[in-house]
């Protein structure tokens, strides 16, 4: 599973965010906050069950009420892969405004995409996925990418 979530006033006092279904790996769950990077297992936050907590850890005091942060995760029922791509652009793409992914998302709000040295970048707000095309064309990549641009993309798919 992978979902962008806003953090409540309520999870930031807890220090910890319940996610909906019980993690299968707690080693193998990426949370980045939006515009962030991806953070580690075991230093950044802990996994216990369905909670992911930060209390004295490295999220501890870095999150605040209404950030975005992106969870991504398997569950010990589910039944989606979960994957990444990585991009080299080509002036093709660049100029179509878009890529093609080898599978269709199950979620286009949990796809994660990662300019290589640059933050992580938003569904809707910086790309749109629609089928198995990723387009930033009118969103807030337009004009950012160039040719030979590294792109990482997490998703999962049935």
């Amino acid at each position: 599973y992978s979902e962008y979530y806003t953090l409540t006033s309520s999870e930031i006092t807890a220090k910890e965010i319940v996610l909906p279904r019980e993690v299968d790996n707690g080693s193998g769950v990426v949370f980045i906050p939006a515009g962030g990077i991806a953070q580690i297992p075991g230093q950044d936050f802990i996994v216990s069950g369905s909670t992911i907590s930060w209390d004295g850890l490295g999220l501890d005091g870095s999150l605040a009420e209404n950030d975005k942060v992106l969870i991504s995760y398997t569950s010990t029922n589910s039944e989606v892969e979960f994957g990444s791509e990585l991009f080299t652009l080509t002036p093709q793409q660049i100029t179509a405004k878009q890529i093609t992914l080898a599978h269709q998302p199950t979620s286009t709000n949990g796809v994660m995409l990662h300019p290589i040295g640059g933050p992580a970048q938003i569904p809707g707000e910086d790309f749109s996925i629609s089928g198995v095309t990723l387009s930033w064309s009118g969103k807030g990549l337009d004009g950012t990418l160039a040719a030979n641009d590294r792109l990482l993309v997490y998703y999962q798919w049935l």
